[in-house]
């Protein structure tokens, strides 16, 4: 039979098993702290900024190890060989949630490549990796069909009232 009572290790006083939060990987399937001195602890850590700093770093870190296998070290070593920039396009933002360049991997292997801002690993991303549907890309832009069609010069207005004519 269970007891219906627990000493929380917070304020140490004995309590009604109700007054914790459940918590499967614990014996009494209970938190140690009752679910005052619990939102009390929650309070003071999230409104500390050096608390904040401290947790968005080791997020950081975990999803480098977990997602890509590599440590802060690697990550660290891929900025310093690319001097802080991106692979592609030479932009050293990552996007404007994150000051940080993106992980870019091989999606079959799992392998890091390198570090890329997020409009070079979307576009990537969006292009499939693929270098074949990338090079029709480059030779599109480059080589438009709308340079083969002879078009009248037309004006054509955008939703800014700017006129855009074609070649």
């Amino acid at each position: 039979m269970e007891k219906e009572y627990k000493t929380c290790t917070g304020c140490k006083k004995l309590k009604p098993r109700t007054d914790f939060y459940g918590h499967p990987a614990t014996r009494s399937k209970l938190h140690s702290r009752c679910k005052e001195c619990f939102k009390s602890s929650l309070k003071t850590s999230r409104l500390n900024p050096d608390h904040k700093k401290r947790w968005a770093e080791y997020q950081w870190r975990s999803v480098l190890r977990r997602l890509y296998g590599i440590e802060q070290e690697d990550y660290e070593n891929f900025l310093l060989a690319q001097n802080n920039i991106c692979a592609i396009c030479g932009n050293n933002t990552g996007s404007a949630r994150t000051s940080k360049l993106h992980v870019d991997h091989d999606a079959e292997t799992g392998k890091v490549r390198g570090l890329l801002c997020s409009q070079c690993n979307n576009g990537l991303g969006r292009f499939h990796d693929s270098p074949d549907l990338l090079r029709k890309a480059a030779n599109y832009i480059e080589n438009p069909p709308a340079k083969t069609i002879q078009l009248q010069a037309r004006k054509h207005k955008r939703g800014d009232g700017n006129k855009v004519k074609h070649d």
